[in-house]
């Protein structure tokens, strides 16, 4: 599902889509029945700050509902359940929140420096590592 921030200049957006089950990963343990399927609508919330600042957010708002089937806690035999839940998501453009001396630093201008504080000695090795590691 791609939303276009031009289409929401203009008008806020319904929208209805199902997922495969093979589209959203929910771990080992939980297998879909039927497709996932959300619906709502996005509109473009505009934020001011200040006098002159204005940054626009993306606002989804809707409902997610799965068929699911997972294993039962108590006898581990596989039980299906209706699953479903409304959600009021805000999106807004990378690095927006950033104040003014904020900035994401790149790999190459990192420095990072270790310090163990106390100072670290074998001592503090567990009998397990120290026996990994022949240190007894």
């Amino acid at each position: 599902m791609f939303i276009s921030i031009h289409d929401l200049e203009l008008r806020s957006l319904e929208f209805r889509q199902e997922f495969p089950p093979e589209a959203v990963d929910l771990g080992p343990e939980v297998r879909h029945l039927r497709p996932l399927g959300a619906s709502g609508h996005a509109e473009l919330v505009e934020e001011h700050r200040g006098k002159k600042g204005v940054l626009a957010d993306i606002r989804l708002v809707g409902e997610v509902a799965a068929h699911l089937e997972l294993k039962c806690a108590r006898c581990l035999e596989p039980v299906a359940r209706q699953v479903a839940a409304s959600f009021d998501l805000l999106y807004r453009p990378l690095g927006s929140d950033a104040g003014v001396d904020e900035r994401e630093v790149g790999v190459a201008e990192a420095e990072v420096e270790m310090v163990f504080d106390p100072p670290w000695d074998p001592s503090r090795m567990s009998d397990a590592a120290r026996l990994a590691l022949n240190m007894f």
